[in-house]
C-alpha cells in the first residue's frame, strides 16, 4: 500500500466544504508553500513540537514531507501552489518563486491529463489539493 493510500485509509473527511477547508488550511502550515518558506531551523523546531521522531540529518525536503504526512493524517487534506512549467513530454511541474522557479525536490508534479482537462498553459498560477508521492514517485502530485 502506498503512503497516499495509507493516509487515505487513516483519514475520514467530515463532509466540510472543500473550499472552506482550503481557506482554513491555507492559513495554517498544512499548506506546503508555508512549510517550503520556512528555514531549516524553523522546520526542525516544528518537527520537534509535533513529536516527529528521528529528524537528525534529514534534508529540508524530507522534513517538509514528514511534517505534511503527519498533518494530512490529522486534517485529511493537503494543498500546494506554484507556477506551471510544462515540459516537452507533456507533463509539468509547479515551480516555486522561493527557488527562482528552478527545479527542486519540492516541485509538484502535474500529469498531462490534468493539463489537458483544465486547459493549463505555461506560466499559469495553479493552486489545489495535492497528495504525497507514492512509493515509486519522487514528487508531490
Amino acid at each position: 500500500m502506498s503512503i497516499a493510500e495509507e493516509i487515505a485509509a487513516e483519514v475520514k473527511l467530515d463532509g466540510e466544504d472543500a473550499t472552506d477547508r482550503y481557506e482554513s488550511l491555507k492559513k495554517t502550515d498544512t499548506h506546503i508553500t508555508a512549510l517550503q518558506k520556512m528555514s531549516m531551523q524553523e522546520l526542525i523546531e516544528l518537527a520537534r513540537q509535533e513529536q516527529i521522531g528521528d529528524i537528525t540529518g534529514a534534508k529540508k525536503h524530507d522534513l517538509v514531507f514528514r511534517i505534511l504526512k503527519e498533518r494530512v493524517k490529522l486534517n485529511g487534506l493537503m494543498f500546494g501552489e506554484g507556477t506551471l512549467e510544462i515540459l516537452p513530454d507533456g507533463f509539468g511541474f509547479l515551480r516555486s518563486p522561493d527557488y527562482h522557479y528552478l527545479s527542486c525536490p519540492d516541485d509538484i508534479y502535474v500529469s498531462p491529463s490534468q493539463i489537458r482537462r483544465f486547459g493549463l498553459r505555461n506560466g499559469a498560477s495553479v493552486a489545489g489539493q495535492i497528495r504525497p508521492p507514492k512509493e515509486s514517485e519522487r514528487y508531490f502530485a
